[in-house]
């Protein structure tokens, strides 16, 4: 292991940049723009036990490289130890499941699970806490988990557009549809959803793209309803 980037990017000592999948950690700044909170905490983690384990084993999956030509990985300790999940367990970073990079996705959801029930790291910030559509304001941007209900489902040539109630809107890509298998999307009107990934602002709306059904409770199973 040559250097640690930040909590989900690192060097290797042949100079290959790995982008550990199945996961996401807060950015750190840089041209004078603000590190987002646990950044740097998630990255000392990781400079932690690589420092013990400087030899690393990599496993891939689907992908091999993303669009900066990162090379796609699991990172595993000679102990056997999936590094994304003990960053997960420890509240250090959020799941991000992009398909077909599928291979540990229960595993880093079971951890994710820990973590929120013990309000570890990022759990534990007010951000990070499952917020109602419609207290929001129309500026929150970047990670959230939102709650709300669902007012219409609406088919285009391309995706599925749930309608939440205060112009919150969720998209699935018709590509994406195979990782909902089971979920009656058709079927959500009325219902209370909690959706977690990124929010942005496209046609004077809050939209969040979902890309697998891990992202998408309906009321009766979110924990705690």
């Amino acid at each position: 292991m040559k250097h640690v980037i930040d909590g989900d990017t690192v060097i290797l000592s042949d100079q290959r940049r790995v982008r550990l999948i199945g996961i996401d950690t807060p950015e750190i700044g840089h041209d004078g723009r603000p590190s987002e909170p646990g950044a740097y905490q998630a990255r000392e983690f990781l400079r932690k036990i690589l420092a013990q384990n400087p030899s690393v084993r990599l496993i891939y999956d689907q992908e091999h490289f993303d669009r900066y030509n990162r090379t796609l990985a699991h990172l595993f300790l000679p102990d056997a130890t999936n590094v994304q999940a003990a960053l997960l367990y420890e509240g250090m970073a959020t799941p991000l499941t992009i398909p077909p990079n599928l291979q540990f996705t229960d595993c880093y959801q079971q951890k994710t699970g820990i973590a929120i029930q013990r309000r570890q790291g990022l759990w534990s910030l007010p951000q990070y806490q499952p917020m109602p559509v419609v207290k929001m304001d129309g500026t929150e941007r970047g990670y959230h988990i939102i709650t709300g209900q669902v007012r219409r489902v609406k088919e285009s040539r391309s995706s599925i557009w749930i309608q939440l109630e205060a112009n919150v809107t969720l998209r699935i890509q018709r590509s994406d549809l195979p990782y909902f298998k089971g979920m009656n999307l058709d079927k959500l009107a009325g219902e209370t959803v909690q959706a977690r990934g990124w929010l942005s602002l496209r046609n004077n709306e809050l939209r969040m793209q979902l890309r697998h059904l891990v992202d998408l409770q309906i009321s009766g199973t979110i924990p705690g309803n």
